[in-house]
């Protein structure tokens, strides 16, 4: 399957949900794109305990999948 998801938001669970998604989808082969929008570009300095989204983030980068 196809899976396409926009990330614009800078909300720490959620970002780190949407990505967290994508890397689930991958682990089932599913081809991934991935695209940040407004708030979403600053996904790399989001600081939690909880949700750490830039790891999520560098994990889906390391699969080599393309984000647009």
């Amino acid at each position: 399957m196809n899976i396409g998801i926009v990330i614009e938001t800078n909300e720490p669970e959620k970002a780190w949900n949407g990505v967290r998604f994508g890397n689930a989808a991958l682990k089932q082969a599913h081809k991934v794109k991935m695209s940040l929008m407004s708030a979403g570009v600053e996904i790399e300095s989001i600081v939690h305990k909880k949700y750490n989204a830039k790891q999520q983030l560098d994990d889906f980068v390391k699969n080599k999948v393309i984000t647009f």
